[in-house]
């Protein structure tokens, strides 16, 4: 099965949302804090936006978090957890398939 047809998503939105309710900001003042605009904090928390690395690392330092403590709290998501597992589980099966084609090769 093609990771890529399953269809899953990583799960961002709920969770910048709630560090930010949680810290007493709005969208604005999260956009400010983080070098975005509030359209773009708005499309990150209904998950219409997924964040490049700078931008998930300006993120962390708006919410006062080191990215690796924000990317665990991301991890702890379940549908996150199910990503990660069926990325990791289509990544072991073509490594299987590019050892069996290396082995094949150096038969040869």
């Amino acid at each position: 099965m093609d990771h890529e047809q399953t269809k899953q998503t990583i799960f961002v939105g709920k969770i910048i949302e709630k560090l930010r309710r949680e810290q007493l900001l709005n969208q604005e003042d999260l956009a400010d804090l983080s070098n975005k605009d509030r359209r773009t904090i708005s499309n990150l928390e209904r998950d219409q936006y997924k964040p490049s690395l700078e931008t998930f690392f300006n993120l962390a330092a708006s919410l006062e978090l080191k990215p690796d403590e924000l990317m665990k709290v991301i991890y702890e998501v379940k549908e996150n957890q199910e990503f990660y597992n069926a990325a990791l589980k289509e990544v072991l099966q073509k490594k299987v398939i590019l050892k069996k084609k290396r082995n094949a090769k150096n038969d040869e």
